[in-house]
């Protein structure tokens, strides 16, 4: 049996990668076929697939039009299954589909057996045999996940002799009725839409976001107004360190895309972006950025960072948000992480209007933690740490604090294994917490 190598779609490229192998099963006609893979390599791995259904035909191809489409309901909606059914089918089909105009629906959204078409950003799902000849099924929807809007499927028929219904030309295309499906406009003129929340913030400038569901909305106070060059960085995995840009000092971890905006005169841009982009600078730098045509699909999770520089080409980092630990660095750890996981802005779980210490995370952990706390007012603010004994081990904050969230990280490498206790005033807020350092 011959071995395929297929082309990897992903970005970094897997470090191993099978290669695909076929086989023709010959002898059926006008027989619906159910069959599996078994695979069992070298090393005696073995992994089988579920039962697949077929209809072989009497092999001499079948015309896209002898078979009549319909979908129910005729007029559906965001929360609705979609049961689209092709009647008179001599043949396998797949439904070659995507949303908004063909473009890649979110994961979320593929039935069972879907697959990315080669070429393209459409995908590919067989139609499912019903008990009834010549009847074929598929199922698809709900498609009210707000990782992605979707107002529209757009579809054709690929029949397995390689022939297809595209609807002489124009298509099939279901729209979805709900108004709500629409996206909300944000407006980019350098002031900050109304809509945005604090996510995260230092002592002078805070980190702003939104999500429509199809753009990201990122915002800061600007470089004009700030006095220093301001960056915004994009990240889906900020894991790996590389130079700042710009001929900065220090490190940030790696970026998907950022913002560039400087102080001399306010000049703002996108860098590295792949997906669609919008920017302005005025008193505030704001930008929008399409995430499903930046990363293919919208990720489970983003990372974001400001850094402040200072304004020569070698200017050293000055402040950054979310704070971090004042090696000159923005490292992986000092990124703030927006969460998907809710309808909405849900990238914080605080609640902007009351004081919380959060547990340190990671925990148990070595050397380093990050400890996050909010602050529902402007108010001086102690954080220490103790040993089990009550000694005090370290001070980590003492000084007075604009309302919103803060973070920052507590490095044990010159203490013992053992269990500490984290302790933060605030008013008439006080509150200990525990943590555990395990080298």
């Amino acid at each position: 049996m011959a071995a395929k190598t297929i082309s990897s779609r992903t970005s970094p490229a897997p470090i191993v990668k099978a290669k695909e192998y076929s086989a023709e099963i010959k002898g059926f006609k006008n027989f619906l076929l159910d069959y599996y893979i078994e695979a069992d390599d070298s090393n005696n791995n073995i992994a089988k697939s579920d039962i697949k259904h077929v209809w072989v035909g009497d092999g001499t191809g079948t015309t896209p039009g002898n078979s009549s489409l319909a979908w129910h309901p005729n007029n559906p909606k965001k929360d609705d299954t979609i049961s689209i059914t092709l009647t008179g089918a001599n043949q396998g089909a797949k439904l070659h589909w995507g949303v908004n105009g063909f473009k890649e629906p979110y994961s979320k959204y593929w039935p069972e057996g879907t697959t990315v078409f080669t070429g393209g950003q459409s995908v590919e799902t067989p139609f499912v045999p019903t008990d009834s000849a010549g009847i074929v099924n598929i199922n698809i929807g709900p498609f009210n996940d707000p990782l992605q809007i979707v107002d529209e499927i757009n579809f054709v028929i690929h029949y397995a002799d390689n022939t297809w219904d595209n609807n002489s030309g124009k298509d099939y295309k279901i729209s979805l009725n709900d108004s709500s499906q629409t996206p909300s406009t944000f407006i980019i003129d350098g002031a900050l839409d109304t809509s945005a929340k604090i996510v995260a913030q230092n002592s002078s400038a805070k980190l702003h976001l939104d999500w429509n569901g199809t753009e990201l909305y990122v915002a800061t106070e600007s470089a004009k107004d700030q006095g220093k060059d301001v960056f915004l960085f994009l990240s889906a995995d900020p894991t790996t360190l590389k130079a700042a840009p710009w001929a900065k000092q220090g490190s940030v971890g790696s970026w998907a895309a950022y913002i560039a905006n400087e102080s001399t005169n306010n000049y703002c841009s996108w860098y590295d972006q792949s997906g669609t982009t919008r920017i302005g600078a005025n008193s505030f730098l704001e930008g929008t950025i399409n995430l499903q045509q930046e990363f293919g699909t919208v990720p489970s999770k983003i990372y974001l960072a400001v850094g402040l520089y200072g304004t020569s080409d070698d200017g050293a980092l000055v402040s950054q948000i979310p704070t971090g630990n004042n090696d000159g660095n923005i490292d992986q750890n000092e990124f703030f992480t927006f969460d998907f996981t809710f309808t909405g802005i849900t990238a914080n779980k605080f609640q902007l209007n009351k004081y919380a210490l959060e547990q340190n995370y990671p925990n148990p952990f070595n050397p380093e933690t990050v400890i996050s706390w909010q602050l529902a007012v402007e108010s001086y603010v102690t954080l220490k740490v103790f040993d089990i004994l009550g000694n005090e081990i370290a001070t980590l904050v003492n000084e007075k604090m604009q309302a919103g969230v803060h973070k920052v990280i507590f490095n044990g490498a010159k203490l013992s294994s053992g269990i500490y206790f984290y302790q933060m005033k605030s008013g008439a807020f006080w509150v200990n917490k525990k943590m555990i350092l395990l080298k």
